[in-house]
């Protein structure tokens, strides 16, 4: 009987040891995710920086209205082509942490469920064991 004891002890320690085995895959999910869009975010602020030089090049370069007009267009639309890039790559960013987020869901709540039947078992092993020993 105190195998069978002792047999429940570990299988409860194993639980433990996969849950902080879990949390720390989840920590993993979320660590990769916020890294991708501080990325991101960082890629942004640098293409903005830049905007703003040649920004500043474009007016003192000019040799008219129609020039600074026309640089103006171009200008604007680049910005926009790359502001859609970064919130398309964002929210590719943002699906692929929600798809990898659902898996470990999925996998954890499948492990909990074979860990808590095993460990159930083997504890009704014990109180039978244990009623036996006692009648």
């Amino acid at each position: 009987m105190n195998a069978e004891v002792v047999q429940v002890f570990d299988q409860i320690n194993s639980l433990g040891k996969s849950t902080v085995d879990a949390m720390l895959r989840l920590n993993e999910i979320a660590s990769r995710a916020t890294e991708r869009v501080v990325e991101q975010q960082l890629a942004v602020v640098t293409d903005c920086f830049k905007s703003g030089l040649d920004q500043m090049k474009l007016v003192g370069e000019a040799k008219g209205v129609q020039d600074l007009l026309t640089g103006q267009y171009k200008f604007a639309t680049q910005c926009g082509e790359k502001w859609m890039a970064s919130a398309s790559k964002v929210l590719e960013i943002s699906s692929q942490a929600q798809s990898e987020f659902g898996q470990w869901m999925n996998d954890r709540f499948n492990q909990l469920t074979a860990q808590a039947k095993q460990t159930a078992e083997q504890t009704q092993k014990v109180v039978q064991q244990v009623q036996k020993a006692a009648a």
